[in-house]
């Protein structure tokens, strides 16, 4: 009799145990969505949709744009990038170009990409660090000395994180950095031949915080303004000084209105392409491969014409009246190294050695 108990106590405690594993396991302690990679059949279909991508009878539509004129050349180029990506996908993947702030602002345009509203823009590489701060280290004055020295860092270790951290943690992926453009200069309606000559400036800045602490530093005021509203900003007094890179003087005609130009070469700044990076993780590894290598032939031609264009335009920039200052380049790279200190005594990278890093590279 005992032995008889002692089995059905044995036998009702098992279904006990048995009952309460099954009712922790489909109970709200451990959701069915915690994150978990999929497994079984829903695994190989999430898989099987991701490689299938878009298709020419369902295409995937994306719109371009930028702040810049249709005949610049990053404009001519991205026209040319959108024609090529839509041809070699067979119409699966279908990009249309939308030049001179069509599509809003560079600003406004940036943050659509970033909510999936926008396909993808062109614009200078250092417009994103707002959204990755160190990127910021791009626009320091005089800290990169040539095209190639920038290349570099963003080649390394810390500039390939930057770029990692705009895709996850903004949605932006760049496609492309290499679109290597002039120097940027100095522009002024008054002469700027010395540091000394900024003081009282009102400039034009981009979304750059960096470029703002910069022209402050030198004893300006500042104000944002989009690119395409820079030439009429100067037209009206709103500005009399700013920054560009050389080639935008053929298209944007700065000089007209602000004649004065001090060849400073501060900055040696890259255009990129950037996209959503959710659409482009929608798109199989065939189509990624062909917009990645329009995007590399894209700016492989930029490299070609941007510096023989604009030496052709120079002497007509001259006839129209721009002054080609006669400045010596180390007074004003002397005159930066206060504004390096106000950098490290601010703590304005988040990486706080990344500055001493940059500057370790170029040894």
């Amino acid at each position: 009799m005992k032995k008889m108990k002692a089995v059905m106590f044995a036998v009702c405690f098992a279904a006990i145990t048995m009952c309460g594993c099954g009712s922790q396991k489909s109970g709200t302690s451990e959701p069915a969505s915690s994150g978990a990679a999929p497994t079984g059949a829903a695994a190989e279909e999430k898989k099987e949709a991701k490689a299938e991508g878009p298709t020419a009878e369902k295409p995937m539509v994306l719109k371009f744009g930028n702040s810049s004129a249709p005949d610049k050349l990053i404009s001519v180029e991205m026209e040319n990038f959108c024609a090529n990506v839509t041809e070699r996908t067979g119409g699966a993947v279908v990009c249309e170009w939308y030049p001179a702030s069509q599509l809003g602002n560079g600003t406004a345009q940036i943050e659509a990409i970033m909510a999936d509203n926008q396909g993808g823009t062109a614009t200078a590489l250092d417009s994103y660090s707002t959204w990755c701060n160190d990127l910021n280290i791009l626009s320091v004055p005089f800290l990169f000395r040539t095209s190639e020295e920038s290349l570099e860092f963003m080649a390394s270790e810390k500039g390939q994180a930057m770029l990692a951290s705009l895709a996850e943690d903004a949605n932006l992926k760049v496609l492309n950095y290499e679109f290597i453009r002039l120097p940027r200069v100095l522009i002024s309606t008054e002469d700027i031949t010395h540091p000394e000559n900024l003081k009282g400036k009102k400039f034009r800045v981009a979304n750059i915080p960096l470029q703002a602490k910069m022209f402050e530093y030198w004893g300006g005021s500042v104000n944002q303004l989009g690119f395409s509203e820079y030439p009429e900003a100067l037209m009206q007094g709103v500005v009399n000084a700013g920054e560009t890179s050389s080639e935008a003087f053929s298209t944007s005609k700065f000089h007209l209105y602000a004649p004065y130009i001090a060849e400073v070469n501060f900055q040696y700044p890259m255009d990129c392409i950037v996209m959503s990076n959710s659409k482009f993780e929608a798109l199989n590894s065939e189509q990624q491969k062909i917009i990645l290598e329009c995007a590399q032939e894209a700016a492989d031609d930029y490299n070609k014409k941007c510096y023989p264009e604009f030496e052709a335009y120079r002497p007509t920039m001259i006839e129209e009246g721009a002054i080609f200052l006669d400045i010596d380049r180390d007074e004003w790279i002397e005159n930066t190294k206060g504004f390096y200190e106000q950098l490290k005594n601010e703590n304005f990278f988040d990486d706080p050695g990344l500055l001493d890093y940059v500057m370790e590279m170029r040894k």
